[in-house]
């Protein structure tokens, strides 16, 4: 009985020390899976047509990306939430 407070308490304390330590599986696999100057066709509609881009820098749920220029002037960047994206294709360089 006396030891059955103090294992208690210690016990509380490391469960309030490990919780806030420990990210959501979605959130390391996007940021692990997601680099910059990587090339991505980003879709909200599983079976809709993607926007081609380049990751230019990755926060949390959203990604940065440099869209290629369709005219005259500077390529534009776009900012998307990843939890409204759908799917994700990767280009894959030729070797």
């Amino acid at each position: 009985m006396r030891l059955l407070l103090p294992t208690a308490v210690l016990l509380g304390i490391v469960l309030i020390a490990i919780a806030p330590s420990r990210t959501s599986a979605q959130i390391q696999y996007l940021q692990a899976g997601i680099s910059p100057g990587e090339k991505l066709s980003i879709s909200f509609e599983a079976s809709g047509t993607g926007r081609s881009c380049t990751v230019v820098e990755v926060r949390g749920d959203f990604v940065g990306c440099r869209t290629e220029s369709q005219g005259i002037g500077r390529p534009a960047e776009e900012w998307y939430n990843l939890r409204l994206v759908a799917r994700i294709d990767r280009f894959v360089a030729k070797q």
